[in-house]
C-alpha cells in the first residue's frame, strides 16, 4: 500500500510537466513569429507610393483638347506631363543559371533580373530583343569568377555592367535600372 501511494505522485507530476510542454511549444512559436515580424518591418519597409499632383488649369477649349491629345512613343508613351507607372516599365527575365569562372570545383549562379526601361517604346524593345538580352547577361555571367559578385560591391557593379550592356542594344530609350529579383550562388 506504502509503494502505491509513492508512486501515484510521480505519476502525477510527470502528467503535471506533460502538460506545460504543448503550451511551452506554443509559446516558442508565438515568440518566433512575433520576433520574424519584427525583423521584417524593421528591415524591409514599403516605400510609399508617389504620385504625381494632379495640375488643374482654366484653358479654353481649342488649347484643352491639344493638351489632352497623347504625346508620342519617344517622350514618355504617356498623357503631356505624365511619367508611365513603374510596374508597367519594368520587363522580367526568365531565371539565368550560369557556370562561374575558374571555381575549384563546379560553381554556378541563379540570378532572376528585372529591367526598368525609360518608357514604354524601350519597354516594348527590351521585349522584342528578349534573345540579344539574355545572351548578353549570359555571356558576362560567365565571365565572372565567384569572389568579383560574392559582396555587395561585385553585384552592384554586375549591375553597372548588365546596364550598360543593354543601354548599347536598344535603340528606342534606355535602361533606368537592373534589379536582382534573386540571386543565389551555388
Amino acid at each position: 500500500m506504502a509503494e502505491a501511494e509513492k508512486t501515484e505522485p510521480k505519476e502525477e507530476a510527470v502528467q503535471a510537466k506533460g502538460n506545460k510542454t504543448p503550451l511551452l511549444i506554443a509559446g516558442t512559436a508565438v515568440l518566433s513569429l512575433a520576433l520574424g515580424f519584427g525583423v521584417n518591418s524593421l528591415f524591409f519597409k514599403p516605400e510609399p507610393a508617389t504620385t504625381a499632383p494632379v495640375e488643374e488649369e482654366s484653358q479654353p477649349a481649342a488649347e484643352a483638347s491639344e493638351h489632352e491629345q497623347p504625346a508620342d512613343e519617344s517622350k514618355k508613351g504617356t498623357k503631356k506631363g505624365e511619367e508611365t507607372p513603374f510596374s508597367e516599365r519594368v520587363v522580367t527575365l526568365e531565371p539565368f543559371v550560369v557556370n562561374l569562372r575558374g571555381a575549384d570545383y563546379p560553381r554556378y549562379v541563379k540570378v532572376s533580373i528585372g529591367i526598368e526601361a525609360e518608357n514604354l517604346a524601350a519597354k516594348g524593345e527590351l521585349e522584342a530583343r528578349n534573345a540579344q538580352i539574355r545572351d548578353a547577361v549570359i555571356l558576362l555571367l560567365s565571365s565572372k569568377e565567384l569572389d568579383e559578385i560574392t559582396e555587395y560591391e561585385g553585384k552592384a557593379f554586375l549591375k553597372e555592367e548588365i546596364q550598360r550592356r543593354l543601354n548599347d542594344l536598344l535603340q528606342a530609350g534606355t535602361v533606368k535600372s537592373v534589379l536582382f529579383t534573386e540571386f543565389v550562388i551555388q
